[in-house]
């Protein structure tokens, strides 16, 4: 049982590139606003990404086998949300947010990890299959 826990390499690159890739786009929007010499927006974008990855590690579930991973992927999801709405703020504007604000409704089925795998823990095996 301790072998297993911990190989899982996949499982690891999954989280981490899956989290990583999810919070790319943070990424070069602050690099276009440096581009565009937006510092201070860049930078903040910039920030707020060196944040994001900071939150990928300090959350995995390797890290806590004994949580569950919706307690992990809540400050993550978290983040993600408010970068989404920042961004959609600033995009559409204060006055027209409200207009535009069922756009969001697309986002829900990015909270289904949350429901489908949200109960497991990292010490417990995947159910099927023969565990690895």
């Amino acid at each position: 049982m301790i072998e297993y826990v911990m190989k899982r390499t996949g499982e690891k690159s999954a989280w981490v590139f899956g989290w990583m890739g999810a919070f790319l786009w943070v990424l070069i929007l602050g690099l276009v606003e440096m581009n565009r010499h937006e510092y201070v927006s860049g930078l903040v974008l910039l920030a707020l990404w060196a944040a994001s990855c900071y939150l990928v590690f300090r959350y995995a579930p390797w890290r806590s086998p004994n949580i569950r991973y919706w307690q992990l992927m809540l400050p993550l999801y978290g983040l993600l949300a408010l970068l989404v709405l920042i961004l959609y703020v600033f995009i559409v504007g204060i006055n027209d947010a409200s207009r535009y604000s069922y756009f969001l409704l697309a986002a829900l089925p990015l909270l289904l990890p949350l429901f489908i795998m949200g109960m497991r823990r990292w010490s417990t095996p995947p159910s099927g299959g023969d565990g690895q």
